[in-house]
């Protein structure tokens, strides 16, 4: 642990500021300045780090951390997570336990409702199983569709994060707290920005959400109803760039409505199969020639053709709404024509080179 760590840890812990004031503040200085701590927090926030300090609440809440097992990584740490750095509201610090290389591993989140089908059940098990063998798979340890994606992924042996909307030691919903620990047993890890022991308040679980598609490549929905909260983190992973899978769902069942309103919106590639997912990232280059491409496509494709382009830039240049960018680009992977890199970037493959 360094010491800009420990001191981002010790300002966290003492619930001082925003994210947003934290990232203001150690941007410009890396050590205790009272002048700016004053400046971008208050007058309050300079009586609290010196308390701190002086009464050694530094070490003890290290020592807590220590004690429960519990780690933590800043943004100015070595192991954040590379692809949380690009999102807009980028957590400042989490807490971790398990096994933080997955946080750098290629991840792909599959989440669904809490009130899953026999159907969903189904379906998320058969895709959690096999991208288990490339991916880490990621979800939010809900009932429903998140359970399932994380047993059934540690049932072939794969690794899994959870990422929780309450403290790491006060586990929601409490039911799971066994299936948490058999996470980490088993070489996964469970991470929460928030607290040791905070609560799960209502407003944790949508900004808990842009964590689970932040740390990831890609988001499939299994299940979901049309007014279900799996759409707050469909929102943040169409705003973040991130690839959207959708399983089309049964047309009678009303709780399978979400999934088929967001292909009908074009909001994410239909996969049947796991392998339609797994397909998109084949590093064998296919031929092209005989593919037709539509008005927006081809705009795409000119603007790809210097070279890695970020999603921001295509965003600026072709003018189109974030969703039906995303469905574009996805499409375009689909067909073999393009390949999403880390960080947000695109670049052309095979014949279209």
């Amino acid at each position: 642990m360094t010491n800009l760590e420990r001191l981002c840890l010790l300002f966290y812990q003492l619930n001082i500021g925003t994210n947003k004031k934290l990232f203001d503040y150690f941007d410009q200085c890396q050590n205790v300045d009272y002048t700016l701590i004053e400046q971008i927090f208050d007058k309050e926030a300079v009586h609290k780090v010196k308390y701190a300090l002086e009464n050694g609440l530094d070490v003890k809440m290290q020592d807590e951390l220590y004690q429960n097992n519990v780690e933590f990584v800043t943004f100015y740490s070595k192991n954040y997570p590379e692809l949380l750095k690009e999102i807009d509201g980028k957590p400042f610090l989490l807490y971790y336990i398990g096994n933080a290389t997955l946080f750098n591993s290629p991840c792909l989140a599959i989440i669904g409702s809490r009130k899953a089908s026999s159907y969903g059940r189904r379906v998320t098990q058969g895709f959690a199983r096999r991208l288990a063998e490339k991916y880490t798979i990621v979800s939010g340890l809900a009932y429903g569709i998140d359970a399932v994606a994380h047993t059934s992924t540690l049932e072939v042996d794969g690794k899994t994060i959870a990422v929780l909307g309450s403290g790491l030691l006060n586990v929601y919903p409490s039911t799971h707290r066994q299936l948490a620990q058999d996470i980490v047993e088993k070489g996964g890890l469970i991470v929460s920005e928030y607290g040791l022991y905070a609560k799960p308040n209502a407003y944790h679980f949508p900004q808990r959400n842009r964590i689970v598609s932040g740390l990831c490549q890609g988001v499939l929905v299994t299940q979901a109803g049309k007014k279900s909260g799996t759409f707050s983190t469909v929102d943040c992973a169409l705003e973040q760039g991130r690839d959207l899978y959708v399983v089309p769902g049964e047309i009678f069942d009303l709780n399978h409505d979400g999934c088929n309103h967001l292909i009908k919106r074009m909001q994410g590639s239909v996969v049947t199969s796991p392998d339609d997912i797994l397909n998109l990232t084949e590093t064998a280059p296919k031929k092209q020639s005989a593919v037709q491409l539509n008005m927006e496509e081809e705009q795409i494709v000119n603007l790809l053709k210097d070279g890695k382009v970020h999603f921001d830039f295509l965003v600026a240049q072709t003018g189109l709404p974030l969703t039906e960018l995303n469905y574009l680009l996805a499409n375009l992977q689909l067909k073999g024509i393009i390949e999403k890199l880390t960080a947000n970037y695109y670049k052309l493959v095979g014949d279209f080179i």
